[in-house]
């Protein structure tokens, strides 16, 4: 599991004076991501002398593409999102002499 915690996407405007005020932060949401790595390893050939292993890496399991809040606006509405990619997968094979 991957945690990461709320960014600092903005902050409110000070009405009295028109600044921007760093002690009224504008934070995101939490997010929270799965990973899973599932390998098989056999040794093969002649005496054993050639060692193969499989490995399937899945990063973000159960998820789809979504956008996700990056920047937010002096008044607390949405400025700017960005696009989390879905779950991906990778399939390796490697051979060990």
């Amino acid at each position: 599991m991957r945690l990461e915690a709320g960014r600092i996407l903005g902050y409110r405007l000070d009405p009295k004076t028109l600044v921007l005020d760093v002690n009224q932060t504008l934070v995101g949401p939490n997010d929270d991501h799965y990973d899973l790595w599932l390998g098989y390893e056999r040794k093969m050939s002649y005496h054993h002398k050639i060692n193969w292993r499989i490995q399937l890496n899945m990063r973000d399991v159960g998820e789809s593409s979504h956008l996700v809040p990056a920047r937010y606006q002096p008044d607390g509405t949405l400025a700017l999102s960005r696009i989390q990619q879905g779950m991906t997968w990778q399939l390796t094979n490697s051979f060990e002499f």
